[in-house]
């Protein structure tokens, strides 16, 4: 139960961070690219502990987890703003961001359990 808990205040710590990151990058816009790289390496690691390393796989998911809470929370107004005066075109982003998430963790998983039947049958 502590573990879990630990785990909440975290996610809670870091979506905070995010956020906060957010604001700061519409507040100065020079720092938008900066911090959209940043995220996305964040991201990327998370995604790779997460797929292929045997790291902290808990640590990655609530800090991947976090980050796209703390942007979501960040971005909440213009997303709004898209939602009402821009949807078919945000429609359209979502499915292909969907799809494109789909595709990519079937592949890792297909991969994965090829590397695993490989491994099996030695």
């Amino acid at each position: 139960m502590l573990r879990h808990l630990k785990n909440a205040n975290e996610l809670v710590l870091y979506a905070s961070i995010s956020c906060g990151a957010a604001y700061l990058a519409r507040l100065n816009p020079p720092f938008h690219f900066p911090i959209m790289l940043l995220r996305l390496g964040v991201l990327g690691y998370c995604g790779y502990i997460i797929a292929i390393a045997e790291g902290n796989k808990d640590l990655a998911i609530v800090v991947g987890g976090a980050l796209l809470i703390g942007t979501i929370g960040g971005y909440w107004d213009l997303i709004e703003v898209h939602q009402k005066y821009v949807s078919p075109e945000m429609v359209v982003t979502l499915t292909v961001t969907a799809l494109a998430v789909i595709i990519t963790a079937s592949y890792v998983l297909y991969q994965r359990e090829q590397t695993d039947g490989k491994a099996s049958k030695k």
